[in-house]
């Protein structure tokens, strides 16, 4: 009975469920009785086990070390739970475990909620559990990782875990512990690791009971792949409180005898002084008390105690148990029972011989044994009797009153037996034999004949034909006379197995008979029962000997069943069936077949059997259609022309098997033909072309996205937030805002920070929210937004800005109270307009989706035209495709009533397009010398990159290198050109793929232009714009004049407009065109300047006075050489008289007219006036 059973009883016991004929009187007796074996059971183990240290891998209020994906898993876990530390770091006797993103050995992963008992966590989602993983070359197998904690005050240590293991995965752990860190000792190996989370008990370990140091070492073997791992999670240490008061044991009894025995115990005092002894008693109730060894003890180490006994009944149950008392207080252990041995049994009495049997008792060989004491009779011959008085090898056990006087039967007559009995006690225990007692039977003297061996029965045999069997006799006391055989005609005997039979049969003897075999033949002429006796006379038998013979005629015709189909493939199957054959020959045997149930026969396909192995054949049907349901019967015919058909069967063959895609072959720059392997069964196939392996593209979420919203009681309350961008989000960005009682502008602002991993999520929790809930935030806060009930809207903002939102805004009423609501897979996008309809509405306080998010973002792709097509044989051309692409192919084959699996996926990459040319032409405009002449290049490969090779008038190719076509194949190039290419002709020999190993063309049409180059001319830069440039300032152009430039380089002065060449000239001081003879170097323009003569015409005699010069008219009477010839007034003079009618008249003004007289040949005149005022005299001249 367990402890747990105990207590159990003892309840039912107190209500009086239980009932006890107990007086009224001695009630109060009994109750106390009750109270101390309920005390007892307690003491002997019955208080719960205290987890002392616990790891979930997640709860961190308490200091616990929550898991980590890796690169991130720390090496050493403190208990999440109570006081306790795991190592993986090298240290306590600890590997060191691999956290490396490659090759890692500890890891984390999504994990169970069993075996979660103490408040350890139930959430699985996320870094739920540990995660050992067998890492390069297998390195973590056999790896140890170590656990250290204290026992002390505890005992009876008990570990349990959830664990599960990958297909190649770690397939046992290895359990041992220590006290000093050093030596080990095994706990357990556990083997194997399911495949599913399932809970792990360890066996109690007491070695580390009340130590302050313990370890406990782990270790895991098995794993086969990198990869393989095991999940651990829910580790919990529990052990029972060391008690205050003694522990006591009671052990089994030794040294067991028929009146002896040595009382046993285990006694731990605990410190205390404790008094021992044992109580021994036929019943529970004991009676007597006695001192163990030792008598004291106050260790607190559980000691082994104990006291011989002697005195004791023979074959008795006696029950004890060990005391231990303290100040008068005793702890008793359990209950212990244990029987003396019986006494060795004397001689039975062997009495009332007869031919076949002999008369056994016991009386009087009990040998003081009890009552109760069984026994056991045994022969010489190695039998026992047994209960019948038969003789059988297996001892058969009874009291002494029981066997009485047995007689024994079926022994030899004239024979000797010897009979030995020994006893056993209630262990059943067994004693030696006593002392043997012998018996005699009889002599048989009558004629006497035994049958040893029967005849068998012929069972059923076919009319008309023969079977044979046969008996063995022994006689003796035979007259000598012969023994006759007789029976009904269809039996015939013989005495040898190959006839002649005959009936009767004479069996001579003389005296006796001994091993003689009698052959029987049987032989049925019509279909009935041949049941009669053989009669066997003669030889001085008092009485017939009857031999019984059983045979059946029969004239049964082929019987067929039919089995079970097997090697069931989707395009065959093996047929079984078992042919019962009657009295007539198989002529044919098989199956038929059908797909319609309860076909009938002839109907179908019929596949003829040919391997007929004893009953059993089989066929195989092959050429079936996959995943059909078929029907099927065996037949047999046989020579009666009797057709047998079996009980209809039926199968469905397999589906249709994925084929196997084979590399694409005919790979060209736009086309390939992708291949697979035939499918057997199939009538057509099914082709997808990708350009992704997956099949799928993958649409990024525009933005982050609230994802769940938990309204729940108290304090609960969460936002979770998804990231579905495709990259990692920087949180600094974004806030929280909320919405009071849907009222107002969004506010209580909670500003986020850190970085947001792509499809992670950033769960937001209110701090005072439950243990479930905070162990899976990311973010735990007093924030208001963080306050909201079933009428505040949160928003998420994004710069300032809003882009998401939760909740009906400006709706006072509820919304959202009491729920939790997760963002539908659909939504790909935040949006600031809330919809329910973007929404699941789960229970309040429902958390298990808290740390993930599901999007539906995936969506498949394939190249147009090319997705599920169908396809007869196992190739397809698959064409206009893009050049240096790679594409991915797979295949599915299809039959009338399946379709396959994917094959697997083939990649492949198109070959890079041939360059291609269409035509050259250069650039209209002008080109000048020694300068890169543009030419448009048509009909190249679109988006390419190429070097394409010319000559000029045939003489050495060139390369231009990195031309570079755009979508529509054009591009230009550039060639310099010197004034001698001007009308010879460039050709394009041939053009180069460079981008891709696209290989080259040869160009042999549209492939020339005629060059067109002008020459260089140097022009003066014209800063004036005179048409005279500056010699020191110049261009080369082909094209005529540039602009600001001239072809003069004459230009002293740039700077003015007016002038522009430099010469000698006379200086002309009084620009009357005679000089000085005196030169200057002048810039000028297109005249002399003033004061300067292009040419001396004559010596100027005063260069300050235009009109005195050697070209000028003496005037008569000025008084100057007017003609520079050195004389004045010289030559013959005209003179002219002024009118007499204003000769010495007084001039009214100075422009008054005055006249003079005209002369012939005269052209001009000049005046005198005279003021005779001042005495000034002024000319002037008239013409």
């Amino acid at each position: 009975m367990t402890r747990s059973t105990k207590c159990i009883y003892f309840i039912l016991y107190f209500c009086g469920i239980i009932k006890l004929p107990i007086m009224r009187t001695t009630l109060h007796n009994h109750l106390f009785k009750l109270f101390a074996f309920f005390l007892l059971l307690i003491m002997e183990g019955g208080s719960a086990q205290t987890m002392i240290a616990g790891w979930d891998f997640q709860t961190t209020t308490t200091g616990g070390t929550a898991a980590a994906a890796a690169p991130n898993s720390p090496t050493v876990f403190n208990a999440n739970f109570g006081s306790g530390t795991i190592y993986f770091n090298g240290t306590n006797g600890a590997g060191s475990w691999v956290t490396a993103t490659t090759g890692n050995e500890i890891t984390s992963f999504g994990g169970s909620n069993l075996n979660t008992t103490g408040g350890l966590s139930t959430v699985t989602s996320g870094t739920a559990s540990l995660a050992i993983v067998a890492g390069t070359g297998l390195s973590a197998n056999a790896k140890y990782a170590v656990f250290k904690f204290s026992m002390s005050g505890f005992t009876n240590l008990v570990v349990s875990y959830a664990a599960q293991r990958t297909a190649t995965g770690f397939q046992s752990h290895i359990w041992e512990y220590s006290t000093d860190g050093a030596n080990w000792t095994l706990v357990q190996n556990v083997l194997p690791i399911a495949s599913s989370f399932a809970v792990i008990t360890l066996n109690t370990i007491t070695g580390l009971d009340n130590a302050t140091d313990c370890y406990l070492r782990f270790s895991a073997v098995g794993a086969s792949a990198s990869g393989g791992n095991n999940r651990i999670d829910n580790i919990q240490f529990r052990a029972t409180p060391a008690p205050a008061g003694p522990v006591v044991t009671t052990s089994a009894a030794t040294a067991i005898t028929t009146t002896d025995a040595v009382l046993n115990g285990l006694v731990n005092a605990n410190g205390n002084t404790t008094d021992i002894t044992f109580q021994l008693g036929t019943t529970a109730s004991y009676g007597s008390t006695i001192s163990a060894s030792p008598a004291t003890l106050s260790t607190s180490v559980a000691t082994p105690v104990s006291a011989a006994i002697s005195s004791l009944a023979v074959n008795t149950q006696y029950h004890f148990r060990a005391v231990g008392t303290v100040s008068g207080s005793p702890t008793n252990g359990s209950d212990t029972t244990f029987f003396t041995l019986a006494n060795v049994p004397g001689t039975p009495t062997v009495s009332n011989p007869q031919i076949a049997s002999l008369d056994v008792s016991l009386a009087g060989a009990e040998n003081g044994n009890p009552g109760n004491t069984e026994y056991a009779i045994h022969l010489s011959d190695g039998s026992y009797v047994q209960a019948t008085g038969a003789t059988g090898i297996s001892a058969v056990w009874q009291t002494a009153a029981q066997w009485g006087t047995i007689t024994v039967t079926g022994l030899a007559s004239s024979t000797t037996y010897d009979f030995e009995v020994k006893a056993r006690n209630g262990s059943n225990v067994e004693t030696a034999f006593g002392s043997s007692a012998s018996g005699t039977t009889l002599e048989n003297l009558a004629a006497n004949l035994t049958i040893t061996s029967p005849l068998a029965d012929f069972g059923n045999v076919c009319i008309n034909s023969t079977a044979v069997g046969s008996f063995t006799l022994d006689g003796d006391n035979l007259d000598g006379s012969a023994i006759n055989v007789a029976g009904i005609s269809a039996y015939a005997f013989s005495l040898s197995e190959s006839g002649p039979f005959q009936n009767p049969l004479s069996i001579p003897e003389g005296g006796t008979i001994s091993g003689q075999e009698v052959f029987v033949q049987f032989n049925p002429t019509a279909a009935q029962s041949y049941a009669s006796n053989i009669v066997l006379t003669g030889g001085g038998l008092q009485s017939q000997v009857n031999i019984a013979a059983n045979g059946v005629g029969i004239s049964t015709t082929v019987s067929i069943s039919t089995g079970t189909a097997s090697s069931i493939t989707a395009t065959g199957a093996t047929l079984p069936g078992t042919i019962t054959i009657g009295c007539y020959s198989l002529f044919q045997y098989g199956v038929e077949y059908s797909t319609v149930n309860n076909f009938t026969p002839g109907t179908g396909t019929v596949l003829f059997g040919s391997n007929l192995s004893g009953s059993a054949f089989s066929v195989a049907a092959t050429g079936l259609e996959p995943n059909t349901l078929y029907y099927f019967r065996a037949f047999a015919t046989d020579d009666a022309i009797t057709t047998a058909f079996g009980n209809l069967g039926s199968f469905t063959t397999g589906a249709i098997a994925a084929p196997v895609a084979t590399a694409a072959t005919s790979i060209s720059a736009n086309s390939f033909v992708a291949n697979w392997d035939a499918v057997p069964g199939a009538t057509t196939y099914r082709l997808d072309v990708a350009t992704t392996p997956q099949f799928s593209m993958t649409q990024p979420l525009s933005d982050l996205i609230i994802s769940e919203y938990v309204e729940g009681s108290s304090n609960n309350k969460v936002i979770e937030i998804y990231n579905g961008t495709g990259a990692a989000v920087n949180l600094s960005a974004y806030s929280l805002k909320k919405q009071v009682n849907g009222a107002g502008a969004f506010g209580s602002d909670l500003n986020l920070s850190g970085t947001l991993a792509d499809g992670a999520t950033y769960v937001i929790a209110n701090n005072q929210a439950s243990s479930g809930i905070l162990a899976v935030a990311n973010l735990s806060t007093t924030s208001g937004a963080m306050t909201f009930n079933g009428n505040d809207a949160v928003a998420l903002y994004k710069s300032g800005v809003q882009i998401d939102v939760v909740g009906i805004v400006n709706q006072v009423a509820n919304w959202g109270a009491d729920q939790t609501l997760v963002r539908k897979a659909t939504v790909l996008a935040p949006t600031v307009n809330y919809a329910v309809s973007d929404w699941n509405i789960l229970a309040s306080d429902t958390i298990s989706n808290l740390g993930s998010h599901t999007v539906n973002n995936v969506s498949p792709t394939f190249v147009p035209g090319y997705e599920n097509l169908l396809v007869s044989g196992t190739s397809q051309l698959v064409s206009g495709l893009a050049d240096n692409t790679n594409y991915y192919y797979r295949v599915r084959a299809v039959s009338t009533n399946s379709t396959s699996a994917n094959s697997n996926t083939i990649s492949l990459t198109t070959a890079p397009a041939a360059p291609t040319f269409g035509n050259i032409v250069q650039i209209a405009g002008v080109v000048c010398e020694d300068s890169a002449a543009t030419f448009n290049v048509t009909g190249l490969l679109a988006n390419s990159t190429s070097s394409i090779s010319y000559n000029i008038n045939g003489g050495p190719t060139q390369t231009i290198t990195d031309v570079i076509s755009n979508a529509s194949g054009f591009a230009t190039m550039e060639v310099v050109l010197s004034l001698a290419n001007n009308g010879q002709t460039l050709t394009v020999t041939s053009i180069e793929r460079t981008d891709v190993a696209g290989g080259s063309t040869t160009v042999s049409s549209n492939n020339t232009v005629v060059l067109s180059v002008n020459a260089n001319q140097v022009y003066y830069a014209d800063a004036d714009g005179d048409g005279f440039g500056n010699a020191a300032v110049t261009t080369l152009s082909c094209d005529g004049v540039p602009a600001g430039y001239s072809a003069d380089a004459t230009d002293c002065d740039d700077s003015n407009a007016a002038v522009h060449q430099t010469g000698t000239l006379y200086v002309d001081a009084d620009n009357d065109g005679y000089t000085t003879g005196e030169t200057a170097l002048v810039c000028y323009g297109t005249t002399a300047p003033s004061g300067y003569a292009l040419t001396n015409i004559g010596i100027d005699c005063n260069d300050t006075v235009a009109a005195i010069n050697p070209g000028h008219a003496e005037v008569l009477y000025n008084g100057v050489d007017d003609n520079c010839d050195g004389q004045l007034d010289e030559g013959f003079q005209y003179t002219s008289n002024v009118q007499p009618a204003q000769c010495g008249t007084t001039l009214a003004s100075i422009g008054s007219l005055i006249s003079a007289v005209s002369l012939p040949q005269v052209n001009g005149y000049r005046w005198e006036v005279t003021n005779t005022e001042t005495n000034v005299v002024q000319t002037f001249e008239t013409g």
